[in-house]
């Protein structure tokens, strides 16, 4: 959390499968409604029960209507539930690449 905060004009985050325990319902908070020059969001492999858990207490949260990524991956988060596709993709109204 420390480093997004120190880097308010972040335009891309890009996650390993190595560091998805440390990814929280607050990351993933401060990424999708904090950070308002991010475009991409690459969660590629990250499927560790911890990562599975925040998505699923962060799709619970009050959404915006709109999301300004252009470019998300989930590649190879297998244990991503369907409820978070279901509030993320209806809202990537400017996205030009979706890496599932």
């Amino acid at each position: 959390m420390k480093c997004l905060q120190l880097t308010p004009f972040l335009q891309e985050f890009i996650a390993q499968e190595h560091i998805d325990n440390h990814i929280t319902r607050d990351v993933l908070a401060k990424l999708f409604f904090g950070m308002p020059s991010l475009r991409t969001i690459d969660f590629r492999g990250c499927s560790s029960t911890s990562f599975e858990q925040s998505f699923h207490r962060l799709v619970q949260d009050s959404w915006p209507k709109s999301l300004l990524l252009t470019q998300v991956s989930f590649h190879e988060c297998l244990s991503v539930p369907s409820s978070v596709f279901e509030t993320i993709l209806p809202r990537l109204h400017q996205v030009t690449q979706l890496d599932l």
